[in-house]
């Protein structure tokens, strides 16, 4: 398996298979962090991040991994090839925001993320 980016003809698929692709649009796609991994021609894997305009500062806006594939080192993997392109873009750190979810902060933990801070999100709907 390996890591590719993302192309328009990725869409749909993301957006029938993954809970996290839902509102992703034709910019994410062509944009340069945006990355996909396929097994057999099926998408079982993305990740889509950028970087900030006015930092040096990558952030994490979407990764996922369909169930049966994960613990296989996918999502570690799409994290240090996002990683190696923000660094050549003179980048020196991601952002994650995550749902406060123990799994994820586990695995954010093992890939060398740590809190700088507690950010509080307030939701309202209207």
């Amino acid at each position: 398996m390996e890591i590719r980016n993302g192309k328009l003809s990725d869409l749909e698929e993301l957006h029938e298979n993954f809970v996290h692709a839902k509102g992703l649009t034709h910019y994410s796609i062509n944009n340069d962090y945006m990355y996909i991994v396929e097994d057999k021609g099926k998408i079982i894997a993305f990740l889509y991040g950028d970087k900030t305009i006015f930092s040096n500062s990558g952030i994490l806006l979407g990764l996922e991994v369909l169930k049966e594939y994960r613990h296989k080192g996918i999502a570690t993997n799409l994290i240090k090839r996002f990683e190696n392109d923000l660094k050549h873009k003179y980048c020196k750190q991601i952002l994650v925001f995550f749902n406060n979810n123990d799994n994820q902060l586990e695995f954010y933990r093992k890939v060398g993320f740590k809190q700088e801070d507690i950010l509080y999100a307030e939701l309202k709907e209207i």
